[in-house]
């Protein structure tokens, strides 16, 4: 009965799915200008607010020209790189000299291979100190290859590249390591070191207004954002201070609801004024591992200093370039948010060599645009869940309305057959 009652409703859902739109379940749309010199190769940058609409991963996105033929693309962003290859080294001559600095010399071999980073490893859970590094051929005559790395710990983190300390490449046998903190000993207990290749990563600034808010407590500063529908992968944040000398422990913290918050990352953040070490003196921009939320918090440790003026806060994300080969006098359209939408499999990014699209030329963007075709990818059943209701409803009607038919026969049947008799 129930199946009966399903099927008196089922051809207006499959009338109108018989015959779709080819792009009809991709609910927005931006068209392409393509850059006024033809060239092989096209690069999109796709803006941070279409991170919203579209799927997390980008999968929903597809690039058609105006036959609404699939266009083969690739999704490129440039993330930092870091290649390292770590050797454990032993350490020398480690000591503290009271008001001074803590000291441990390293013996890099003699195979004369090059270094540019070292990392330390301490008893000390929670600490910063600034630290002179460096370099000696003959363990007697040393000269200084960074004058101040900053190095120090956060237990709560999990990130560790606050013990790795880097420098100008070298092939110097022997590496000096000064702690330059006098008030206690900072005793080394391991080390290793490595040739560091690393690439940077490109990111931007997201346009997000930071407010500030009640802090937890009274000797922190705390700037908040709230990124609404524009949810792009952050991976860093930069801040800047009018005031030309600090140094301020910060943590970050993000939510999805702004209750319930998770900390991302503890970091450091400083500026130390010389005109000759700007350079080393200063860090303002650090990263961590991308994610995805609306809300984000700034928590800035001040102690019993004074709140750092004119503070200004900025989160900072990778951008996707949308790569293709255009076809001259196509126009062409940027399709997503369709949210059952699996990635686009191309066999473009085998045939390609890396150094073609990266140089691409720009195309721009339109603004976003609603598909007036769109019908929802769901099943017609979730999109249609009151006609089951209905069928449901009806189906319990009809089948009370048979049993107390059945019921009524039943009794008259019986007081028949006893007039009877």
């Amino acid at each position: 009965m129930i199946r009966w009652l399903l099927l008196l409703f089922l051809p207006f859902g499959v009338q109108a799915a018989e015959s779709p739109a080819v792009w009809q379940h991709w609910q927005y749309f931006r068209t392409v200008q393509l850059p006024a010199t033809p060239s092989e190769w096209a690069r999109i940058t796709l803006p941070p607010d279409i991170h919203g609409p579209a799927q997390p991963n980008l999968a929903d996105l597809r690039l058609v020209d105006h036959n609404d033929r699939e266009i083969p693309y690739l999704l490129h962003a440039q993330h930092e790189q870091c290649q390292r290859s770590w050797r454990s080294v032993p350490l020398l001559d480690t000591g503290f000299t009271p008001g001074q600095y803590s000291q441990a010399v390293i013996d890099s071999g003699s195979e004369g291979a090059s270094h540019n980073a070292v990392e330390i490893t301490t008893e000390r859970k929670d600490f910063f100190t600034w630290t002179e590094i460096s370099a000696s051929d003959d363990r007697v005559n040393w000269r200084i290859v960074r004058e101040k790395a900053p190095f120090y710990r956060v237990e709560s983190t999990r990130q560790n590249d606050g013990t790795i300390l880097n420098y100008p490449l070298t092939r110097s046998r022997w590496l000096r390591l000064r702690f330059l903190q006098g008030e206690s000993a900072l005793q080394a207990t391991s080390a290793r070191i490595t040739h560091e290749i690393r690439t940077e990563a490109e990111r931007i600034p997201l346009a997000a207004a930071f407010d500030s808010v009640v802090p937890h407590t009274e000797h922190e500063s705390t700037l908040q954002t709230d990124l609404e529908r524009m949810l792009p992968p952050v991976s860093g944040f930069r801040f800047e201070s009018s005031q030309q000398e600090f140094h301020r422990a910060v943590r970050v913290s993000s939510s999805e609801d702004g209750k319930n918050w998770r900390t991302m990352t503890h970091a450091h953040i400083f500026r130390h004024a010389a005109a000759d070490d700007a350079k080393q003196r200063a860090q303002l921009e650090l990263s961590f591992p991308e994610t995805r939320a609306r809300f984000w918090r700034f928590s800035i440790l001040n102690r019993n200093d004074p709140a750092l003026p004119g503070l200004q806060a900025q989160l900072l994300t990778t951008p996707r370039h949308v790569v293709f080969r255009p076809e001259t006098g196509q126009d062409y359209r940027l399709l997503y948010g369709n949210p059952r939408a699996t990635p686009a499999q191309y066999e473009l990014a085998q045939v390609s060599k890396g150094t073609q699209w990266q140089t691409a030329p720009i195309a721009a963007l339109g603004k976003e645009m609603s598909n007036t075709d769109y019908v929802s990818a769901a099943p017609w059943s979730e999109r249609h869940p009151w006609l089951l209701w209905v069928a449901l409803i009806s189906a319990v009607g009809v089948l009370g309305w048979i049993a107390i038919n059945a019921l009524r026969h039943g009794d008259s049947g019986g007081i028949q057959d006893k007039k009877e008799n």
